[in-house]
């Protein structure tokens, strides 16, 4: 009972005084004084007290759990492991959190749920392009080449195999005129519109963000190919996977030589890009401009190729081109999306060409091939992927020596050198045209940077001019907030202007400004500095006219492997806006 506990434990305390009082020769009831330290009392009444709690509780309780029998193994023979009776022989601990193996053969399952989902998505969505166009043939030859070239088509599926197995983003980046800005249409029609969308659902089911960014520029800015490529790494993205090119009216009646160099320049600089995106070419007749069967030669193993708008269709019954304004592809009276529109915008989806310019049923004939293409090289994927292969999360830059030496030539109008192509990484660019998806490599300088030679001179603070987005959308489709353009010209300026120039390789320099009343002659008359070195007076190109080459060449000032400063006295070079300042 709880009075007999008490009464042991004042016993065995009283019990323990003695012993210690005996210990130091001393009585405390013999008269001699002897006393217990207070702290060993106190001491013993806790000891006492525990005791009686645990006592207590146990007795609230109820009794012991009894131990639980041992089944009998055999004679000479232990549990197995892991048994729960014997204490001895536990069983094995969980791994532990981030073991290499679990992470793994997670990974893996995780891919293999991933591949099954993508080869549903992208088996159906081809099989819904071919049913769309009567079979693959019209998809296949909208191409110039095989499309499905063996190592073209195994390069294009390994980036969608890495985003595939890393949960990665795809990313195409289109520069181009304004074909490519979609211009007499409504925006949402232009091909990269119609793409994104054909992609979207496959991609995302897939776990794979797909992005198409249009970065196309109408013609009143003044600029063509031999400006906007120099500056595709700024235009695009580093972060790109796919890059097109689209400037189909600007190519007739250049010289073979230029278009030939200008070509092999888009190819190379995309594939020196950070994630050596497949390069494209997109044109809005049916066939392809330019001598393009050595490039493809060099290049297909990097997934090169061409597409254009008629190519396909004017090999399986679309005999003629059509007539500006009228309706139908030869299959189709409208775009599939048109199907469920009021009368009016399905006429209007069902144009296919507006004027130069495809409408939107154009445009869905190289929005489709090259979706089917996609759709082929995802499979491939997925393939890859089931059959356990496995790529590193990011992709292995591509150098020179990986490409081959270039075939670009000099030439001297518009001026290139070949020396441009062969070259360890894309020219640095900043364009202050709208819109750009990438980070400028050329940037302003600041009054804090005291780097500068000529930062004394600097006029910091920048006059900005542009003009309104474009207005080339058809009557009906005006108020629709979807179908605004998103190009824009637009340029900077000061009296004195300068840009810092990351580190170069050629010493190639190119300026170029929004032509607006011809600018170009008036922008040469401007006085350049390479840091504090004054230099000749720069050359007007012809193509285009809105640009001036400062330096061909490193001439007045050599590489250091560090940056340059370019400075512009814009004094004598009135409303002149800066929009590209390009080095190489």
């Amino acid at each position: 009972s709880l009075e007999r506990c008490v009464t042991h434990e004042l016993h065995q305390i009283q019990t323990l005084k003695l012993v210690m009082a005996k210990g130091n020769g001393k009585h405390d009831d013999d008269g001699s004084g002897g006393r217990t330290p207070f702290f060993v009392v106190a001491f013993l009444l806790f000891i006492a007290l525990l005791t009686l709690v645990t006592r207590s509780h146990t007795s609230e309780v109820g009794p012991q759990r009894k131990p639980v029998a041992r089944p009998y193994y055999g004679k000479g023979t232990r549990p197995p492991v892991g048994d729960p009776s014997d204490s001895s022989n536990p069983p094995p601990p969980p791994p532990p959190v981030g073991d290499p193996a679990v992470e793994k053969a997670r990974h893996d399952a995780t891919v293999q749920k991933v591949a099954a989902t993508a080869k549903k998505e992208f088996t159906d969505l081809k099989k819904m392009l071919e049913t769309y166009w009567k079979g693959e043939a019209i998809l296949a030859d909208s191409w110039a080449f095989p499309p499905t070239h063996p190592e073209g088509i195994k390069f294009y599926a390994e980036k969608i195999a890495r985003a595939l197995e890393h949960g990665l983003p795809l990313t195409v980046g289109v520069i181009g005129s304004s074909v490519a800005a979609g211009h007499d249409n409504c925006a949402y029609d232009s091909f990269e519109n119609q793409l994104q969308r054909t992609m979207e659902k496959a991609m995302s089911n897939s776990g794979i963000k797909f992005t198409v960014n249009n970065a196309g520029q109408g013609g009143g800015c003044g600029d063509n190919m031999f400006n906007q490529v120099w500056c595709l790494r700024a235009m695009v993205g580093d972060k790109t996977d796919f890059t097109f090119y689209s400037w189909t009216y600007f190519e007739a009646g250049q010289p073979p030589i230029a278009l030939k160099n200008i070509h092999e320049a888009f190819i190379r600089w995309s594939l020196l890009m950070e994630r050596a995106p497949v390069p494209t070419l997109v044109y809005a007749g049916d066939r392809v401009a330019g001598d393009l069967e050595g490039l493809f030669k060099q290049y297909a193993k990097f997934g090169f190729n061409a597409v254009s708008i008629r190519g396909g269709l004017m090999k399986h019954g679309q005999d003629k081109a059509p007539s500006w304004g009228d309706i139908g592809d030869s299959l189709h009276t409208t775009t599939r999306y048109g199907e469920t529109a009021n009368e009016t915008r399905k006429k209007s989806l069902g144009v296919f060409y507006r004027n130069w310019h495809p409408g939107p049923l154009g445009f869905q004939v190289v929005a489709d091939a090259i979706a089917w293409r996609f759709c082929t090289a995802a499979l491939l994927a997925v393939e890859m992927l089931q059959a356990k292969k496995t790529f590193p999360k990011e992709p292995d830059l591509i150098s020179t020596s990986a490409l081959g030496k270039s075939t670009c030539v000099d030439q001297q109008d518009p001026l290139f050198e070949a020396k441009y192509c062969d070259v360890e990484e894309p020219p640095n660019c900043i364009n202050h045209e709208i819109p750009t998806f990438g980070r400028p490599q050329v940037v302003y300088s600041q009054k804090s940077d005291n780097l500068n030679p000529m930062v004394a001179n600097l006029v910091e603070d920048l006059e900005e001019k542009k003009n309104g987005p474009s207005s080339l959308i058809p009557r009906d489709e005006k108020k629709g907030a979807e179908c605004m353009h998103a190009d824009v010209c637009r340029g900077y300026r000061s009296d004195f202007m300068t840009y810092r120039l990351p580190r170069m390789s050629t010493g190639f320099i190119k300026v170029c400004c929004v032509n607006w009343g011809k600018c170009g002659e008036r922008l040469k008359l401007a006085t350049f500095y390479l840091d504090s070195t004054k230099l000749p007076p720069p050359k007007q190109e012809s193509r285009p006219e809105k640009c001036v080459i400062v330096e061909e060449v490193f001439q007045h000032q050599q590489s250091t492997g560090g940056h340059f400063y370019l400075s512009i006295n814009m004094t004598t070079a009135p409303d002149v806006y800066i929009s590209h300042v390009i080095a190489q």
